[in-house]
């Protein structure tokens, strides 16, 4: 099973290859999707796989969805 908090850390640690600029990696050979969000402190949609907004900086937990076949 994938943990996406934890994919995600390995991810801005930069553990992870092939990432691709439209929010799709691969992680132990499954297909992993980042959902874009909207910042709950400044409104601003966050559409790349970050732990914290660009624009306020407030920390942001986020949303992957994994399709395992």
């Amino acid at each position: 099973m994938v943990n996406a908090r934890g994919d995600a850390v390995a991810l801005n640690r930069g553990k992870l290859k092939n990432i691709k600029s439209s929010g799709i990696f691969m992680s132990d050979n499954k297909n992993a999707v980042f959902i874009p969000q909207k910042c709950p402190k400044c409104g601003k949609i966050i559409k790349e796989l970050t732990l914290s907004c660009n624009n306020c900086g407030e920390p942001i937990v986020p949303i992957i969805a994994v399709n395992s076949e």
